[in-house]
């Protein structure tokens, strides 16, 4: 009788195991394009170019005389009931909805503990009533008047308050619907790159935000466009974008490698690099949808190609790494209401499909996802995905229940790829590929 309890509570606790990590492993596709979904406009969400696999709504309005009580999403021109159901159509293709706060015209500043709470409830209010998958932070302006910026132990209020209020909705998230927020970024290249060497005051301001969040984030997307500016890169020459590939390159780069903060920007300090999956290269959809900064599909294949390892040098900008970073996080414009309006309509889409051809796995559509199988399962030595009639290529990721990456694989137009497990502890596993997520038991 204690052996059969013992094995109860084992599977029990088994059982349990699974249910919670499957409810907690959520990322984002791979590899994203990403599109801001302009809530001024009348565009339904279901109208969406399906290349779009990541839709970022933008932006909730804050209540008359505040920056930081979010009471609405829009002007009103959508109808609640009938916006919820959009997410819902597009999760259910495998895409992914976030809510993205600030932008130009809607500064977030939390200058006290008051207003940091205000400012998380409201914006928890808005991820359950929605439906969202996370939230996007695009903080311009006055949002980055911050002094005395340091990577860490930061002493500016508003600074310290908007950390803590993002890392309060990320739990709040992850408790009410026991799965992780999904968490991107989208600085201007001032508040970033511009901590290397501009003797600006906001220089480097989005640094100690995103190194706080440097395990959390899904994807940074620094906006290469309407800087103005000349920006010095890791070769200590200046590329401004009327450098073209240049810039793209030189730009992206430096957060694929990170760099040390100047003291003309505060000495904010190291910024450690981040993963290839975690960046992607942000520009305009075209010449009119977001100022200065746009490049034709021909250049952005050139500069991406390159940045990937697939492709030969551009320009003079030569990478520090040798081969590129072949696993690179995919592409985001401003916006998907301007690509529609663009000529060639959708053009940023079809470029995105143009560079990635062949890449990880579409998530536009259920079947694909459906068609992936992983056996034996429970494993004890090996383990094989079955892409199905798809095949795939680029990175193959192993994670434990603790999100440690446990092994990667390259593949390349694979249907088939076997993993060795035999070394691995028993436990429970999850291999990441293309915009999917499988969970696998290894036993002994």
């Amino acid at each position: 009788m204690k052996n059969n309890y013992y094995s109860l509570l084992s599977l029990l606790s088994l059982t349990l195991l699974f249910s919670f990590q499957t409810l907690t492993a959520q990322s984002l596709p791979y590899p994203a394009l990403v599109g801001y979904w302009e809530n001024w406009n009348t565009l339904p969400l279901t109208s969406i170019d399906s290349r779009y696999n990541v839709i970022e709504v933008a932006f909730p309005l804050p209540s008359g005389g505040t920056d930081y009580n979010f009471t609405q999403l829009d002007k009103g021109p959508h109808n609640t009931t009938t916006f919820k159901a959009g997410i819902v159509t597009l999760q259910g293709q495998g895409r992914k909805v976030l809510l993205s706060l600030g932008g130009a015209t809607a500064p977030i500043y939390l200058n006290n503990k008051s207003e940091r709470a205000t400012f998380v409830s409201s914006v928890g209010t808005l991820l359950t009533t929605y439906g969202f998958d996370g939230i996007d932070l695009d903080l311009e302006s006055s949002s980055m008047d911050f002094t005395n910026i340091k990577m860490s132990n930061n002493t500016d209020s508003g600074l310290v308050n908007m950390i803590q209020a993002v890392k309060d909705i990320l739990a709040n998230y992850q408790t009410a619907k026991g799965k992780r927020c999904l968490l991107t970024m989208a600085p201007e290249v001032m508040y970033v790159q511009g901590g290397y060497s501009t003797p600006y005051y906001k220089s480097g301001a989005y640094l100690p935000i995103i190194n706080a969040f440097k395990n959390d984030i899904d994807l940074l997307m620094v906006q290469l466009y309407n800087v103005g500016q000349g920006i010095t890169a890791l070769d200590n020459n200046d590329y401004s974008e009327s450098s073209g590939a240049d810039f793209i390159v030189a730009m992206t780069e430096m957060v694929l490698k990170g760099f040390t903060a100047s003291e003309m920007s505060g000495g904010a300090g190291a910024f450690a690099a981040l993963p290839e999956r975690k960046v992607a290269v942000a520009l305009p959809a075209c010449s009119n949808s977001a100022g200065s900064g746009y490049v034709s599909a021909a250049v952005q294949k050139q500069a991406i190609d390159y940045l990937r390892g697939v492709g030969s040098k551009p320009g003079s900008y030569t990478l520090k790494k040798a081969g590129g970073y072949p696993d690179l996080g995919g592409m985001m414009t401003w916006s998907i209401n301007g690509d529609l309006a663009c000529n060639p309509s959708n053009g940023f889409a079809s470029s995105y499909a143009t560079i990635f051809n062949g890449v990880g796995v579409s998530v536009a559509k259920n079947e694909v996802a459906s068609e992936i199988t992983l056996y034996p399962n429970p494993a004890q030595k090996q383990i094989t995905l079955d892409m199905g009639s798809n095949t795939l290529k680029g990175t193959v990721s192993v994670y434990n229940s603790l999100g440690q990456v446990m092994l990667q694989k390259q593949t390349g137009n694979e249907q088939k790829i076997t993993i060795d497990v035999a070394d691995f502890p028993a436990g429970v596993y999850f291999i990441q590929s293309g915009g999917t997520t499988q969970k696998f038991m290894k036993v002994d």
